[in-house]
């Protein structure tokens, strides 16, 4: 198709809020953290190449890569982990149930809701991933405390509780109008209609169920998860898709029931005891891990898939049909970057940590991975790790040749913190950079602040003549070069450039 603004040439960028094309001529460009992103000049929305973009198969087309997704890596390996957990802490569970009592009841409750808290975190990990489009598998989620361990759990219980809250309104109802009557009550379950009723709600529940854990795995805010009329809307963007997916997952629940039931039958088999209870606990376990993982997967990319429906990402309106590809394909920005600065926009702090840290084990020079665990660090007030991703951005923007994104960044960290001592030799590589581009006020700057962070460095005097130096043949401010070079021969009376230093004073005019 030809641009829009200039039909002899071919469409390079297509608009999906604006359903049109452009040549290249025609995008511009904005700053999406340090990443140059193309957006259209009409709606500001971020553009598209035709080139690379291709739509995605839809999961039902994936479902031998699906069934394997798992085991990618050593996948295995997470797999088998937990089962030995699930039998050390299910078991120690099944103990404190026996022994009873409050403390026998809260231990035991404590240490399901930790393992849940296990499974669930990184069930949610897989959505998130698969939803910006990562096929594989991803590291175990970051647990910093007790709160990473409970509060998934009870995220989750609360959303199916929420998802299956008519029914509960529903038996409320009619506690109410038997008059609290327990033997009323359960005669009034007992009759048909009202069997049908919660049956119909509990089938209504059910539906929903899948699009609220996507919305809580996604986002991570039970707010949206929570809200009837938010997923209901969603549903509603993609029906055909989410029965299908619906339809997957009570398959796969299925199964998980089957293979429940038949430990059941292996535990009688084996008269109970120690060894029965073990083997069905780590079978257990890892067959439900295993569906899980693979539910979070089918659930994720099914947001994935149809994102320009739900239109969750900034770039997705209406799908295109793929063009041609070009001999010669733009390289491909890593998927997690854009989800780790979008996450760090939405202050959605540990999925941004995630994302970033993601890229970087994959490209280990990204520096703009670096840039964004850096941003990370200053919006936490993390003074030492705005230090350690400062220092790491710099020297990778430096060895790109990226000296203004460079300096941009260390004037940031300046201006948040004062006091941040940054790597004394990316300072000077800094300098020399911006001094080689012809920015000399910025070089001799920065020189100046070397010499007065690291005033004992045996290079500040040198630091401080090329600083005079810079201001005084190249920046043409004679007058601040004779403070500095002043400061200098006070400083440092017995560095070897005095006399160089002396040589420069002359050449400055009286003032």
């Amino acid at each position: 198709m030809p641009c829009i603004n200039h039909p002899q040439r071919a469409e390079d960028w297509y608009c999906p809020q604006c359903s049109v094309g452009f040549c290249a001529d025609c995008v511009d460009v904005k700053m999406f953290g340090h990443v140059k992103v193309e957006v259209c000049p009409k709606c500001r929305d971020k553009v598209l190449s035709v080139a690379q973009y291709q739509p995605p198969a839809p999961f039902w087309n994936r479902l031998p890569e699906i069934f394997q997704y798992p085991f990618q890596d050593d996948g295995w390996m997470r797999i088998m982990v937990i089962g030995f957990v699930a039998v050390v802490l299910l078991g120690l569970a099944q103990i404190g149930m026996m022994m009873g009592g409050i403390i026998g009841l809260m231990g035991a409750m404590g240490l399901r809701i930790i393992y849940s808290g296990l499974v669930i975190s990184y069930f949610y990990l897989v959505i998130s991933k698969s939803e910006a489009g990562n096929l594989k598998p991803p590291e175990w989620a970051s647990i910093s405390g007790i709160n990473d361990l409970t509060w998934p759990t009870i995220q989750f219980m609360l959303t199916t509780l929420v998802v299956f809250m008519p029914v509960v309104v529903f038996l409320f109802i009619l506690l109410g109008v038997s008059g609290f009557d327990l033997e009323t009550f359960a005669a009034m379950l007992k009759s048909p209609a009202v069997l049908a009723v919660l049956g119909l709600l509990g089938l209504v529940g059910l539906a929903i169920l899948p699009m609220g854990l996507l919305l809580l795995g996604v986002f991570r805010s039970v707010m949206n998860a929570w809200n009837p009329v938010i997923i209901f809307g969603q549903i509603m963007k993609i029906p055909k898709e989410y029965l299908a997916a619906l339809g997957f997952m009570i398959i796969l629940e299925t199964a998980s029931v089957i293979v429940w039931i038949a430990l059941r039958f292996m535990d009688l088999a084996l008269g109970g005891g120690f060894f029965a209870g073990v083997i069905k606990y780590f079978i257990n376990s890892t067959v439900d891990f295993y569906f899980l993982i693979v539910a979070g997967h089918v659930l994720g990319y099914l947001a994935y898939q149809c994102r320009f429906q739900l239109g969750w990402w900034h770039d997705t309106r209406e799908p295109r049909p793929a063009a041609p590809a070009p001999v010669a394909p733009e390289p491909q920005v890593h998927p997690d970057l854009f989800e780790g600065f979008r996450s760090l926009k939405g202050r959605a702090f540990e999925r941004a940590e995630m994302s970033f840290q993601s890229v970087l084990k994959d490209e280990p020079d990204n520096p703009e991975a670096a840039r964004g665990l850096f941003d990370l660090a200053r919006e936490r007030g993390d003074e030492s790790g705005a230090a350690f991703w400062g220092n790491k951005f710099l020297n990778l923007s430096l060895r790109r040749g990226d000296v203004a994104g460079a300096h941009t960044t260390f004037q940031e960290i300046r201006n948040a913190f004062p006091a941040l001592a940054l790597d004394p030799r990316i300072m000077i590589a800094l300098a020399k950079g911006l001094r080689e581009k012809e920015n000399y006020y910025e070089a001799a700057t920065v020189l100046r602040q070397f010499a007065v962070s690291y005033p004992d460095d045996s290079r500040a005097p040198k630091a401080l003549y090329q600083c005079g130096e810079i201001l005084l043949k190249q920046a043409n401010q004679p007058e601040n070069a004779r403070k500095i070079l002043e400061y200098l021969l006070q400083r440092y009376p017995s560095t070897e450039l005095v006399p160089h230093v002396q040589n420069l004073l002359k050449q400055i005019p009286a003032p």
